[in-house]
């Protein structure tokens, strides 16, 4: 009998740590936080920025679209392997914009002004260099931070000349570009 008893206390004992130790995994996953949803969207900038630019190198302008036609970034492989497009499918919601002044940038349209508020604080903690601005009517204005509009239409301009580009009857351009448009906006 106190051996049955030694062997039941022996079970209990096991059974307590194996339920202690489910206990715990599933707390440290609940821990796990959701992606980084403003991380991700910078990312998404700089990945679909980086890419317009390999797109103006190799074919002497920028893209049409990020997402449809026989011209966008996705469909001529621009994005394929670049482990923040795979990631997401908000790529999606970025597009390709032309300033009426002839300024090219990707734009995050519709952004909310919080989410406008973080993508640009979170660019500024980072010490990034991208400067953004506000495209409205076909043309980039000044984003006034903070955002106090319902929305914004979010957009880094890429430079009419892309570092390194070369030009027909010139040497290489050794410094990118921008617009005198998206640099007045992009001031501040």
């Amino acid at each position: 009998m106190s051996t049955m008893l030694i062997v039941v206390g022996f079970l209990v004992v096991i059974f307590w740590g194996l339920l202690r130790l489910r206990e715990i995994r599933e707390s440290a996953v609940q821990d796990i936080e959701e992606p980084d949803k403003i991380a991700l969207m910078l990312g998404l900038f700089y990945t679909i920025s980086a890419a317009c630019l390999k797109f103006y190198r190799d074919r002497g302008s920028y893209p049409e679209s990020v997402l449809g036609g026989p011209e966008g970034l996705i469909e001529l492989g621009y994005l394929k392997g670049t482990t923040m497009a795979d990631l997401t499918p908000a790529v999606k919601l970025f597009s390709i914009v032309i300033s009426d002044k002839g300024g090219v940038g990707v734009c995050l349209a519709h952004t909310t002004a919080q989410m406008a508020n973080e993508i640009v604080g979170r660019a500024k903690e980072s010490n990034s260099l991208e400067k953004f601005v506000d495209y409205q009517s076909g043309e980039f204005v000044k984003l006034e931070i903070p955002v106090s509009t319902l929305t914004a239409n979010l957009t880094i301009p890429l430079p009419i000349v892309p570092i390194g580009t070369a030009i027909a009857g010139s040497d290489r351009i050794e410094e990118g570009l921008v617009s005198k448009e998206a640099a007045a906006a992009a001031k501040g």
